[in-house]
C-alpha cells in the first residue's frame, strides 16, 4: 500500500477560506476526497460536525455528500445530454422540496452566478467559465456547509478564474460556508485566509 498522507491534522470552521497547495501527486486530491467522505482514511478519522466519516454507515455518508458537502472539480463533470438547468437540478431530484420551490432556488442561484440567460443551453454550447459557474451552482444548490474545490480554475483563463475565485470567496465570507480549495494557482491561493502546503505527506502553513 502506498502511503499518501502521514500525520495530517486539519481543523476548519464556518467562514474559513482555505487553500491547499502542493506538487502533482502529493496527495491533495486524496485529502479532499477523505474530507468529503468519498474515500476512507486507512488510519485516523475525518469528522464533519459530530459525524465521524470513518465509522458511519453508507447511508449517512450518502447524506453527508448530498446535504453537507458540495464538490467542485476542474473538469466540471456536467452531463452533456442535459441542459445547464437540468445539470443543476441533479442534486435536487431526491429532495422532498416542491417543484415550485426548486424552480425558485435554481433561478435565484443562476442569477447569482450570471447564468440565468443560458439555462436552456447544453454544456457543449457554453464556455469553460460558464461550465464552471454551472458546476459551482450545482455544488451549492443544496446549501452545503462545506465546499470542496479541486483545481476549480485550472482550465480557465485569468479573468474567468478571477470571477470563480470571487464566487468561492463570497461563499465563505458572505454565506458562512467553509471553503477548501486545492490549487496550483498563486492567484487563487493569495485570496485564502490560510494557505497550506502539502509536502512529504504532511501539511504546513505557508
Amino acid at each position: 500500500m502506498n502511503q499518501v498522507l502521514n500525520g495530517v491534522s486539519l481543523e476548519v470552521y464556518h467562514g474559513d477560506f482555505i487553500s491547499i497547495m502542493g506538487k502533482s501527486g502529493c496527495g491533495k486530491t486524496t485529502l479532499l476526497k477523505i474530507l468529503g467522505g468519498i474515500e476512507e482514511a486507512t488510519t485516523g478519522s475525518a469528522v464533519v460536525g459530530d459525524i465521524n466519516l470513518s465509522s458511519c454507515s453508507d447511508e449517512i455518508l450518502s447524506d453527508v455528500r448530498q446535504k453537507i458537502v458540495g464538490f467542485v472539480f476542474q473538469e466540471f463533470y456536467l452531463v452533456d445530454s442535459l441542459t445547464l438547468k437540468e445539470n443543476i437540478l441533479l442534486p435536487l431530484y431526491i429532495s422532498n422540496k416542491p417543484y415550485r420551490e426548486i424552480e425558485s432556488l435554481i433561478l435565484e442561484n443562476a442569477k447569482r452566478f450570471e447564468i440565468e440567460k443560458i439555462l436552456d443551453k447544453y454544456p457543449t454550447e457554453v464556455s469553460g467559465g460558464e461550465k464552471q459557474r454551472t458546476a459551482i451552482c450545482r455544488a451549492i444548490i443544496n446549501e452545503p456547509k462545506i465546499i470542496l474545490a479541486d483545481e476549480p480554475t485550472g482550465n480557465l483563463d485569468e479573468k474567468t478564474a478571477e470571477d470563480i475565485i470571487n464566487i468561492l470567496k463570497d461563499s465563505a465570507k458572505k454565506r458562512n460556508k467553509c471553503v477548501i480549495v486545492v490549487t496550483h494557482s498563486n492567484q487563487l491561493a493569495k485570496e485564502a485566509d490560510v494557505v497550506l502546503q502539502l509536502q512529504d505527506k504532511k501539511l504546513k502553513t505557508i
